[in-house]
């Protein structure tokens, strides 16, 4: 409706479809225009989820989605009778809506079966990953994507919040060997997390 269209010739011939935590933990990287973060699916069980959890992350997407040259895509995966998924017995809101992200890129990556064109899913769950791999998606982590094009766009490696991998995948509690605690924020992350909601200043 707003004239917003996926290119017919992207980076890397990828069209990339984020679960709901790369958006929620990585908007300052996502907010960074360059080729590598342009044509980019959202799906209506992510911005969904992105509004209910945090408000001013909903509101740099949703920006963002507005801007036709960031050719950030909506797609109403809930309302679509080839994409909607029903919660399984015993299956988690947090795993369905992960299953509904790994179906719509199946069925996606099959209407684009004539094209040169992928579908290539972001996640940092390790079960969403192995899963959608099983599947046969082309999946990474947005470590590793921004790992494979940081050659053409290092300034990516910079807006990278590096926490969230290693929270995702169970590689440690982020405090150094031998610590009780976490290290204390640098400055910089610290004035990202503020400015995307995920820390707030104040008086106590």
């Amino acid at each position: 409706a707003d004239g917003v269209l996926l290119s017919a010739q992207p980076f890397r011939q990828r069209y990339l479809v984020l679960d709901t935590n790369i958006v929620l933990d990585q908007i300052d990287l996502l907010d960074h225009h360059c080729a590598a973060t342009t044509n980019i699916i959202i799906l209506q069980t992510v911005w969904q989820e992105v509004k209910h959890r945090n408000l001013g992350t909903y509101n740099r997407l949703r920006a963002a989605m507005k801007d036709e040259k960031r050719r950030f895509v909506p797609f109403s995966n809930e309302h679509h009778r080839e994409t909607y998924v029903e919660r399984e017995a015993g299956e988690s809101p947090n795993d369905r809506n992960d299953r509904a992200i790994r179906v719509f890129s199946s069925w996606y990556q099959q209407q684009l079966a004539a094209s040169n064109v992928k579908v290539l899913l972001l996640t940092n769950d390790r079960d969403n990953l192995n899963k959608a791999k099983g599947d046969g998606l082309e999946a990474m982590t947005i470590h590793e994507f921004v790992r494979s094009v940081a050659s053409k766009f290092p300034e990516l490696t910079d807006k990278l919040a590096q926490s969230s991998e290693n929270l995702k995948l169970g590689k440690g509690s982020g405090a150094a060997d031998g610590a009780i605690f976490r290290e204390h924020w640098p400055m910089s992350q610290l004035t990202a997390a503020v400015k995307s909601g995920k820390a707030f200043q104040g008086v106590i």
